[in-house]
């Protein structure tokens, strides 16, 4: 079984995999206007996934680790099915 690291409120990682420990950091090269709406971000394997400041970042790291598990669904550091990141 693959180790599971839990922070706060409960929300856990796969520490298996191998990329930087998800984190929520401020927008910073969205297109013109779109910062205006979405503040946060997380990055998953080269994808983005976006949330409003009103978002809690708990929330925004879960959306983060679903889809981590999707692309990446045995943990493995290697994406399951490349043609989702490139597409």
């Amino acid at each position: 079984m693959k180790s599971r690291q839990c922070g706060p409120e409960n929300i856990c990682s796969h520490t298996a995999m191998r990329q930087t420990p998800l984190k929520v950091t401020a927008v910073d090269d969205a297109p013109k206007g779109f910062a205006q709406t979405f503040s946060k971000q997380v990055e998953v394997f080269g994808l983005k996934v976006y949330a409003t400041a009103t978002t809690r970042d708990v929330k925004v790291l879960h959306a983060a680790n679903v889809l981590a598990q999707y692309i990446d669904n045995d943990a493995d550091g290697i994406l399951g099915t490349p043609e989702l990141v490139t597409a």
